[in-house]
């Protein structure tokens, strides 16, 4: 991306907020979002008492965008569902969310990250957080590439918890 392209979309990311700033339903679904947006965006929401529920869908979110929300998520106790299907949140990303969410943040309970890349390497993470986490209602994970192996301990551990993992996994 050329300078002005860079510089047009954090215009429109920032436009975007600005319109969704007062809402409790922020839907930035399919917007071309990168972790550079992300970045912005979880600067804003870090004191933003109005979003509860967080749409990001289909975008171009990876690991770097997935930290960028969980350091967000440290100090936001307001969202209360996070949907990140279709984006590219790999198991980095993965691992330091879990640990904000088991260690600083307890307000998420649904959280959609279904066709993404984490995979087994990220199945410890997800086990501790169900642990300690009393909140979370909803996990989902289908569509990454996680093994039947660790697919049976998620969802043993999430039926013991009452936490949903979602269709087809």
């Amino acid at each position: 991306m050329s300078s002005n392209e860079i510089a047009s979309q954090h215009e429109t990311i920032l436009h975007l907020i600005d319109v969704l700033t007062n809402g409790s339903n922020w839907n930035l679904n399919a917007q071309k979002l990168t972790d550079d947006d992300v970045k912005i965006l979880a600067e804003r929401l870090q004191s933003n008492k109005n979003c509860k529920v967080l749409h990001l869908h289909l975008n171009n979110i990876g690991d770097d965008g997935m930290v960028y929300l969980a350091e967000m998520l440290k100090t936001n106790q307001t969202i209360t569902d996070l949907y990140l299907a279709a984006n590219d949140i790999g198991d980095r990303g993965m691992k330091t969310f879990c640990q904000v969410m088991k260690d600083h943040n307890r307000t998420l309970i649904v959280i959609d990250l279904m066709y993404n890349q984490i995979t087994d390497d990220s199945i410890d993470g997800i086990l501790d957080l169900f642990e300690v986490n009393n909140n979370l209602r909803g996990l989902m994970l289908t569509g990454n590439k996680i093994s039947d192996e660790s697919k049976t301990k998620l969802r043993e551990t999430a039926r013991m918890k009452n936490i949903s993992l979602g269709n087809d996994f």
